[in-house]
């Protein structure tokens, strides 16, 4: 497949993901509007492509290597703002306001990892050693106590035991979801 051609599937693909982007964002818009702001316009370079959405700039593809970058304004490549190459537009979401990478897809389940096992408090790390340190990340963080001596936190109150454990669990998860 020759370089046009990868272009042409890129506009397609571009104006397919903004499409589904409207409909997604905006149920209710009419018709004739989608159509206008979806439409997709290339306008080939001598060394730049330029890929234009509804009545806007939008991406500037090198014609050599087939890199895809945002732009600064119309006709000046953003070199920050790259979206890998015509040969992996499917590996992006070109409907919103810039190209989002998808997803990488999950293993199969024979080939997921076994999940590590939780690991074991030390002897040394009793209730009151936990509630120390929950009370030294308190004091660290500048918590104050409510009413009935807890401390108010974004996961809801907590003790000094139950702060530490929660911080623990976050940092061992990887993870801000409580």
């Amino acid at each position: 497949m020759d370089m046009q051609e990868k272009i042409k599937k890129f506009a397609e693909l571009l104006h397919t993901d903004t499409v589904k982007f409207y409909n997604k964002q905006y149920p209710d818009y009419p018709d004739n509007c989608l159509e206008r702001n979806t439409a997709v316009n290339v306008k080939p370079g001598r060394k730049y492509t330029k890929v234009d959405i509804g009545g806007s700039g939008k991406y500037m593809i090198v014609n050599e290597t087939g890199e895809i970058f945002g732009i600064k304004g119309y006709g000046v490549i953003h070199w920050g703002h790259a979206y890998g190459t015509v040969d992996t537009i499917k590996k992006w979401f070109w409907g919103g306001y810039q190209a989002t990478r998808k997803p990488a897809p999950e293993q199969a389940p024979e080939q997921a990892p076994e999940p590590a096992p939780a690991p074991e408090p030390a002897p040394s790390q009793d209730d009151a050693h936990r509630t120390r340190k929950g009370e030294a990340l308190a004091k660290l963080l500048h918590l104050k106590k409510n009413a009935i001596g807890r401390y108010d936190t974004a996961w809801g109150d907590k003790t000094a035991l139950g702060l530490y454990l929660t911080v623990c669990r976050v940092i061992e998860e990887g993870t801000t979801e409580i």
